[in-house]
């Protein structure tokens, strides 16, 4: 299973509606909804974490 699929599963949408979705934001969604998973708990998601410009989160795992 992808990421997006997994996205897609997890907000019980269908795939089609993910279509324009990156991996990059997919892996992110899915990140920002598994609790205790951020070490930064003053931002609202992980694409306003500047790891993510490194292609990192915050436990140095490669992501998108």
């Amino acid at each position: 299973m992808t990421r997006k699929e997994q996205y897609a599963a997890m907000r019980q949408v269908w795939p089609d509606e993910t279509a324009g979705l990156t991996d990059l934001e997919a892996e992110a969604g899915i990140r920002a909804e598994v609790d205790g998973y951020c070490t930064r708990k003053e931002l609202a998601k992980c694409q306003d974490c500047s790891l993510v410009n490194y292609g990192r989160d915050c436990h140095n795992n490669r992501i998108g």
